[in-house]
Parts: C-alpha cells; sequence; structure tokens
C-alpha cells in the first residue's frame, strides 16, 4: 500500500484539558480572491454542508505550561489546513497563526509553531519502512 504516516508537533494557545482526543470536523475550501493575494481558507461547517469534507485528527498532550499546550498530531486525512482549521474550531490556535487564530494567540509567536516531527513510509523500490525525524528548532 502507499500510505504514509505523518505526525506533527503543535503548540498551541490555552490548556487542553483532555490528555487525549480526536477531532472530527468537516472543512469545506472558500477561495479567497487570488487577485487580492489572499490566501485560501478552510472553514469548519455541519457534515451535511455539499462540498464538506470529512476530517479527522487525534491529538496527545506532551506537556502543558500556564498558558499554552504542546501537541502532537496525528491527521487521518490530509486536506488543506486541516490542523490549523481543527485546532482553532476546536478553541486552542496554534501560536503565530496568522490565518486561524485570533489576534491574541497569532501575535504570540514570530511563526506558525507547527513542526512536521515525523514521516513513515515504505520505500517503493525496496519495501524497506523508512522512519524520518525532525525536532523542532
Amino acid at each position: 500500500s502507499r500510505s504514509v504516516d505523518k505526525r506533527y508537533e503543535a503548540l498551541v494557545d490555552g490548556l487542553v484539558a483532555r490528555d487525549f482526543g480526536e477531532l472530527d470536523y468537516s472543512l469545506l475550501r472558500v477561495d479567497a480572491e487570488k487577485r487580492r493575494g489572499l490566501p485560501s481558507r478552510m472553514a469548519v461547517v455541519p457534515p451535511e454542508t455539499p462540498q464538506a469534507k470529512p476530517c479527522r485528527t487525534a491529538f496527545s498532550v506532551l506537556s502543558r505550561t500556564a498558558d499554552r499546550t504542546h501537541l502532537e498530531l496525528l491527521p487521518h486525512t490530509g486536506r488543506l489546513h486541516q490542523l490549523r482549521a481543527h485546532l482553532a474550531h476546536f478553541g486552542h490556535p496554534i501560536l503565530g497563526d496568522d490565518l486561524y487564530a485570533p489576534p491574541h494567540a497569532a501575535a504570540r509567536a514570530s511563526s506558525l509553531c507547527l513542526h512536521a516531527s515525523k514521516l513513515v513510509f515504505r520505500d517503493p523500490a525496496t519495501d524497506a519502512l523508512c522512519v524520518l525525524r525532525s525536532s523542532p528548532a
């Protein structure tokens, strides 16, 4: 099979109460006007919305400080901005996210605090299992 397991880490605003869980929200692409130079966004919508795409993201807490939570994220689907839209809708936007976070959370970091930390796949030529890891800077 041609599946790829992707893991991410994120610093999010506030304290996530549960140690682990799953976010199951449907997303709909809302295209911005390209002439104005604005990026496309994803909106969380009811699942019965026409053209809505079902999306699931598993999370587990790695650590908590006074006002932020460090999460590991496992997207079960791979939609545009899925992690960013899911976490913002969940009430814990990613720090530094100028597109989905409210201004106070966007301003808490100079860049988006989302990091691809692990990639697992089978080499198509040898069928060997490849595991790539990366630590946040």
